[in-house]
Order: C-alpha cells, then sequence, then structure tokens
C-alpha cells in the first residue's frame, strides 16, 4: 500500500514543520520587535495549541510561574496556544477527510474488483464448455 508510505512521511513532515514553525514564529516575533517574554510565551503557547489539537508530535510547554508572574509571557502563551490550536484542528479535520476520501476510494475498488468477479463467474455459468474453450482460444 504505497499511500500509506505517503501519508506517514506526511505526518511525520508536518510534525517535523509544527516544530520548526513555532520556533521560526517565536524569531518572526523577535525581529519584528515584540517583547521577548512575549515571543517566548507565544512559541510555547503554539506548540502547546498543536498538542491540544491533537498533534501527537507537540508538547505541553508552560511554564506556570511566569505564566502567573509575567502578562507579557501569558498574553503571549494564550495567543500562541488559540492561534496554533485552530491550524492543528482545522490540519487534524483535513487529514480526517484526507483519510476517509482514501478508505472511499480503496471500498469503492474492492466493490468494483467483487462486482467483475461476479459478472466472470456468471458469464462462466452461462457458456457452454465448448464456448469457453473456444472464447479461451480468441484470447490467445
Amino acid at each position: 500500500m504505497r499511500w500509506q508510505r505517503y501519508l506517514a512521511a506526511g505526518v511525520v513532515t508536518a510534525a517535523a514543520g509544527i516544530t520548526a514553525a513555532c520556533t521560526t514564529e517565536e524569531q518572526d516575533l523577535l525581529d519584528r520587535g515584540f517583547p521577548p517574554a512575549y515571543a517566548q510565551g507565544y512559541g510555547e503557547g503554539c506548540e502547546s495549541g498543536h498538542k491540544a489539537g491533537g498533534d501527537g508530535f507537540s508538547q505541553l510547554r508552560k511554564n506556570p510561574q511566569r505564566f502567573a508572574a509575567d502578562n507579557l509571557y501569558k498574553q503571549g502563551w494564550e495567543d500562541g496556544f488559540a492561534t496554533c490550536k485552530g491550524e492543528e484542528t482545522a490540519r487534524q479535520q483535513e487529514m480526517q477527510s484526507i483519510l476517509a476520501a482514501q478508505n472511499r476510494h480503496v471500498e469503492e475498488k474492492k466493490r468494483k474488483h467483487s462486482w467483475e468477479r461476479e459478472l466472470e463467474r456468471d458469464i462462466e455459468k452461462a457458456l457452454s464448455k465448448k464456448d469457453m474453450e473456444l472464447l479461451k482460444k480468441l484470447g490467445n
């Protein structure tokens, strides 16, 4: 099943991309002039949001003491969490939709193959032995 290998590779690639995206997002915020506390909170909230949205590769990250004491970190964490949870939830729904479509395709192929085999058996029953031998000769 070649498609399963491609799907597995896509999942691993997506997981690596999510982790890299959170790190890149944090750096991007710093480059755009956001305070380091906000950017770090955003990065940790983002990874936590991906985890909460269904990504099995991400981890929950949060510094509870800093969250309670540092408003910039807290705001960044909450913003990152909300944004990335929404993105991950959408990504998970898209993957489920793709898997469902793939499963429908596989089932349709099975039904078609089953129908073709049934048709062949019905034809074989309807034809005489002599007719079958003639068909085999024509097929060669």
